[in-house]
């Protein structure tokens, strides 16, 4: 049995010390921000152009990464639907980021001193 992170597979066996490894060097929550959904004024809607798009799945995303809105459905989330949103988010951070902005923008490393 294999345990996923975002980047790697790791054996049951090996999963303490990739845990341990990926939250090693992250930083408070305060350094995450969703401030997009808190002060955009603009046009929601999906469909009509490329901008509005991708505002309208910023917007969507960072309101479905809500603390309570998560709470609620990953306990009602099969293991499946479970599943494919990891896979789903992980391609994606896989084929948009490169290793660099990954451990920059998404883990929030530390910055080497």
């Amino acid at each position: 049995m294999l345990v996923k992170s975002w980047r790697n597979d790791y054996p049951v066996a090996g999963c303490k010390a990739a845990c341990e490894n990926i939250y090693r060097n992250r930083c408070p929550m305060a350094k995450h921000s969703h401030s997009f959904v808190e002060t955009f004024s603009g046009f929601l809607g999906y469909g009509l152009d490329r901008q509005s798009n991708e505002e309208m799945l910023q917007f969507t995303l960072q309101k479905f990464s809500d603390d309570e809105v998560m709470k609620t459905l990953l306990t009602r989330m099969s293991d499946e639907d479970l599943d494919e949103l990891f896979e789903m988010t992980g391609k994606m951070l896989r084929k948009y980021l490169s290793e660099p902005e990954y451990h920059r923008l998404f883990l929030k490393d530390k910055e080497p001193e």
